[in-house]
C-alpha cells in the first residue's frame, strides 16, 4: 500500500467501485465528522443533490453512498457509473459545538485509506501539523480527466468550519443546515 501526502495525485481503475475511509480526532478528543460534496465543473453544489454523510447516507442517484464502520466513515463511489462531468469533495470537519482557541491545531490524528477491488491502495496518515488551526478540511478530490478518475489530496483549511467551507462550495442554506444538524437531511432539499 502506497502513502500519500499533500499534493499528491493518483490514478484509479474505472472500472470498479472506490471506497474511502477516514477516521479524524480532533485536540480535545471529539471526533470530526466527514461528508462528500458532489460539485459541478464551477465547483458550485450540484442542486439537490449536495452532500452525502451520516445524515444523508445515499446520494439522490445512489453513485455516492456514505456508511459507518467501527469508527470510520466510508464512501463508496461507483465509478464505472460516474458522470464524468461530476467532481466529488471529501470534507472533514469539526463539531459546532467545539469552541478552539486562536491559533491552536484542530486536526489531532487521523487516517484515510483507499480501497479498490478489496484491496487497501493508498494510505494517508493526518495529523495536527499539516492542517494548523483549520476547523474544516477539504481532504481530497475525486474526478475525471484525459478518460481516468483521479483522486488528489487537497487538505486546504477553513478556519471559520464547515459553515465556511460550504458556503466557499456555493452548498445551499436549506442543504447546510440539513448538513449540520440543524434541518432536514432528507435526499432531497
Amino acid at each position: 500500500m502506497a502513502m500519500l501526502m499533500r499534493g499528491a495525485r493518483i490514478g484509479l481503475d474505472a472500472g470498479s467501485p472506490v471506497e474511502i475511509s477516514v477516521k479524524v480526532a480532533g485536540t480535545q478528543g471529539e471526533a470530526w465528522s466527514a461528508a462528500v460534496l458532489l460539485l459541478d465543473a464551477s465547483d458550485h453544489a450540484l442542486a439537490q443533490d449536495e452532500f452525502v454523510s451520516e445524515r444523508r447516507p445515499a446520494s439522490r442517484t445512489g453513485i455516492a453512498t456514505w456508511s459507518r464502520v467501527e469508527t470510520s466513515d466510508v464512501f463508496r463511489f461507483d465509478l464505472p457509473k460516474l458522470d464524468t462531468a461530476a467532481r466529488f469533495l471529501l470534507a472533514v470537519y469539526a463539531p459546532e459545538t467545539v469552541r478552539f482557541e486562536h491559533g491552536a491545531a484542530q486536526v489531532g490524528t487521523g487516517e484515510m485509506v483507499v480501497t479498490q477491488a478489496g484491496r487497501e491502495t493508498h494510505r494517508l496518515e493526518l495529523k495536527a501539523s499539516d492542517f494548523g488551526s483549520d476547523a474544516a478540511v477539504a481532504l481530497v478530490e475525486l474526478y475525471h480527466r484525459k478518460d481516468a478518475w483521479r483522486l488528489a489530496v487537497n487538505g486546504g483549511g477553513f478556519v471559520g468550519g464547515i459553515r465556511v467551507l460550504l458556503s466557499h462550495y456555493a452548498v445551499p442554506e436549506a442543504a447546510r443546515s440539513a448538513l449540520t444538524g440543524s434541518g432536514p437531511a432528507g435526499p432531497n432539499i
